[in-house]
């Protein structure tokens, strides 16, 4: 687990390369009051958008900014702060 609060967790998976034993982490989202959890990246590609507007569907201001080409979040870090200023009450 890297932040927990009352209202959403970040933890990271570590997952080993099967041909180089490189660690890669795998980070994940979960609501504590929700019975799922959620994959914030997908690699290479940034964040897996519509997974997370699907599980952040409670928080319009989340989903604009993580599809705004601008935006101010810009790493899971900023993420789960994001929600936590923005979503929050």
């Amino acid at each position: 687990m890297v932040r927990r609060s009352a209202n959403l967790v970040y933890f990271e998976q570590l997952l080993e390369q099967d041909d180089n034993n490189y660690l890669n982490t795998v980070p994940f989202f979960y609501k504590p009051f929700s019975q799922e959890m959620v994959r914030v990246t997908q690699g290479l590609f940034g964040f897996r958008k519509k997974h997370l507007a699907e599980y952040f569907s409670d928080c319009s201001e989340l989903i604009q900014a993580v599809n705004r080409s601008n935006s101010e979040v810009e790493s899971v870090m900023d993420l789960y702060e994001f929600y936590h200023l923005n979503c929050v009450d």
